[in-house]
């Protein structure tokens, strides 16, 4: 057996840890400095010492402590090189009254669209998403070009562009979100294509108000580019309360944004409800992003590039992304900040929007080229367990240089008549959603009912298209039936939360809709979070489960590995660990034998059914491999075109006649020399069968 390279042998964890201090330790450090020394950078270059006194003196007065002012004193320079002595209540007015509220609210504003654009870009599962993609911006903007061309900019204390900029962002979601839910629900397309047409609506009118006022043509523009210039005190207290407010509901829901970032189905089946989390989110996301372009214009590139940096560190998951972001947000707008008040002479200054967009637009094509170049590992992996617990040898999957797994004796277990069933379906119909409304297109699932009880190893056969994928999609509630119903126990599946659904029933879909950056161990550890509270995180035995259930798939040595690394049959295995972590009592699998090699077929075939021998589990899964099939399960369900064709134990239904019917190909039966189980071997048929376009 070849030996595990040397840096996996050595301590992990302490790796792990170098790198969080590191990252971590680095970000305050960088935040700390960018707030003590850009306020000495302006028209008047003043001392680093200078500022750090002033500030230390603000302090003791705002704390109550009366100091000296004479250390203040200091010599200032102009942009020409000349210097200018300046007395202290001058550093101090500098310092405390025109340039710290202004870098507090770039910092704020930065870590505000940061924010907003990791949260949009999660639950949009769209990496090109940022905080003006549901039109927050462009209502914004409307609203400030109303507020200026009404000559309005003095209203309520000097802040009716920002109050109007915020009814705005207010006006312009509420809009998105009417259209979104009339168009079809609230759902990721439906979102961003209401977004681009309200954006573009409320540009037309931009246009319009500039055309109908060419007084205001210059103030609407230099607005809409973004700038701090003339910010102080009084906006930094309009825009932080409700920041602070959007971010901290964010960054309490970051598990509901990982979950979100899988789709909407694999969500739900972990026990999240999409819409309303959805909606949760995006009001947080859009309070964050309505505040900061009220008070500072339209900056664009923060909210898109910044997250992508932020993932090319610390992976996907939101616990530290968020932060992240938010951090490496802040820093960002205060330094263009200082470069457009900086960088031209005579103390002109640039609009913050256009430096971010000259720094942030080659950025961002540096970090796609880098992307598509080589998938880099994130500096920082989530946080995990980097030593798994001890495992009972019953948990641990075979090894490769044991022998092959036999059918267990289990493979004859009968249900208890006595145990009511964990799953109840009765004269189900389904139709596809793509047919549903078209009379002529036969149903994917017609009048058919089953029941699965404790102590089950159903197996789901049928060709291609037999209706065994929506059986279990509505058997789990994904897919709405027409008629007939479906019971969890004695509840109706559709009376049932998300989270209540998740808890009696586990799902392994056939395929993944979205492979964000994580880890196994954290895609696996989602499987857990119905059974966690809602504002609450992971404990340590959710962990324990999470690695038990790697284990028991075979993928305990992927714990650490990204899910977008592994090959199609390392992920059905973590897939699976998911679903075994949920801890139902019903798994219902969809393709589980898929893209593994014959050897993990029959160690996964051999687990599953010996979890359901001893812990009377119910066990559906949908196979195309018959004879695993008839060597592991109980229970045997054959469907043709929706309809059961036939079902019953392996003795009775697992004949020549259900077979041939079925996949209408000739088949030879034998018997398992070493099971016993019956095996079904394809023959050629006697003429060519015609393909469907000839």
């Amino acid at each position: 057996m070849p030996q595990p390279e040397a840096h996996n042998t050595s301590c992990p964890g302490l790796h792990l840890i170098t790198n969080r201090l590191f990252i971590w330790g680095g970000l305050a450090a960088l935040v700390l400095f960018s707030l003590m020394a850009a306020p000495a950078f302006g028209p008047l270059h003043l001392p680093l010492h200078a500022v750090g006194n002033a500030l230390w003196h603000g302090l003791g007065e705002a704390l109550g402590h009366t100091l000296a002012l004479g250390s203040l004193a200091s010599i200032g320079t102009m942009p020409d090189g000349t210097q200018v002595a300046l007395p202290p209540e001058a550093v101090m007015q500098v310092v405390w009254q025109l340039r710290l509220p202004r870098v507090l609210l770039a910092f704020a504003a930065g870590a505000g669209l940061a924010l907003a654009g990791t949260a949009f870009q999660g639950i949009l599962r769209n990496p090109l998403a940022d905080p003006f993609t549901l039109g927050v911006s462009s209502g914004a903007a409307f609203g400030a070009a109303l507020a200026i061309s009404l000559g309005l900019a003095a209203f309520a204390g000097g802040f009716g562009i920002a109050l109007f900029a915020l009814a705005g962002a207010g006006a312009a979601l509420a809009t998105v979100l009417g259209v979104s839910r009339q168009a079809g629900g609230l759902t990721r397309e439906t979102l961003v294509l209401a977004g681009v047409v309200v954006s573009a609506f409320l540009a037309a009118l931009i246009s319009l108000v500039k055309a109908l006022d060419e007084s205001s043509v210059t103030g609407i523009v230099f607005w809409i580019m973004g700038s701090f210039q003339g910010r102080g005190w009084g906006e930094l207290h309009l825009a932080l309360p409700l920041v602070t407010l959007g971010g901290l509901c964010l960054l309490a829901l970051y598990r509901e944004l990982d979950l979100l970032s899988l789709g909407d189905t694999a969500a739900a089946t972990l026990g999240l409800a999409p819409v309303p989390t959805r909606l949760a989110l995006l009001l947080a996301a859009s309070t964050v992003a309505a505040a900061c372009v009220a008070v500072s214009g339209i900056i664009g590139f923060v909210g898109l590039v910044v997250p992508h940096m932020a993932r090319s560190i610390t992976g996907a998951g939101h616990r530290a992304l968020l932060p992240l972001s938010a951090g490496l947000g802040g820093v960002l707008l205060v330094w263009s900040d200082v470069l457009a008040r900086t960088v031209l002479p005579g103390g002109v200054e640039l609009p913050v929007g256009v430096v971010t967009a000259m720094l942030g637009g080659p950025f961002f094509c540096y970090l796609l080229a880098r992307k598509n170049k080589n998938a880099a590992r994130p500096l920082l992996p989530q946080a995990q367990p980097t030593q798994p617990p001890a495992l009972s040898p019953g948990l641990l999957p075979a090894s490769k240089d044991s022998a092959t797994p036999t059918a267990p004796s289990t493979r004859e277990t009968r249900r208890n008549s006595t145990s009511p069933p964990l799953l109840q379906a009765s004269n189900l119909t389904v139709y596809y959603k793509s047919t549903a409304q078209h009379i002529n297109s036969p149903p994917a699932v017609q009048e058919l009912s089953l029941a699965i009880f404790p102590g089950e190893f159903v197996g789901v056969l049928g060709p291609n298209g037999s209706g065994k994928s929506t059986l279990l999609g509505c058997c789990t509630g994904l897919v709405p039936a027409r008629q007939g119903t479906v019971c969890l126990g004695k509840t109706p599946v559709h009376a049932l939360s998300a989270r209540s659904r998740a808890q009696r029933v586990a799902f392994m879909p056939q395929r993944v809709a979205s492979l964000p950056m994580l880890t196994a161990f954290a895609f696996a550890r989602m499987g857990r979070y119905a059974h966690t509270p809602f504002l609450g995180g992971y404990t340590s035995r959710d962990n324990h489960v999470v690695w038990r259930s790697l284990a028991a798939a075979g993928a305990q040595h992927l714990g650490q590995r990204f899910i977008s690394h592994l090959s199609g049959g390392e992920l059905q295995r973590v897939l699976l660990a998911r679903a075994l972590a949920q801890e139902a009592p019903l798994l219902l699998l969809d393709e589980v034998t898929a893209g593994l090699d014959p050897a993990c077929q029959v160690t996964m075939m051999h687990m599953l059914a010996q979890r359901v021998h001893q812990h009377q589990l119910g066990v559906v899964a949908a196979l195309h491999d018959i004879n695993l099939a008839a060597s592991y399960c109980t229970r045997l369900i054959f469907l043709q075109k929706g309809h059961i064709v036939a079902q019953g134990t392996v003795q009775e239904v697992f004949t020549q006649a259900v077979l041939e019917q079925v996949y209408e190909t000739p088949i030879t039966l034998i018997t398992h020399p070493a099971t016993g189980a019956p095996q079904a071997l394809l023959t050629a048929p006697t003429h060519t069968p015609k393909l469907p376009h000839e």
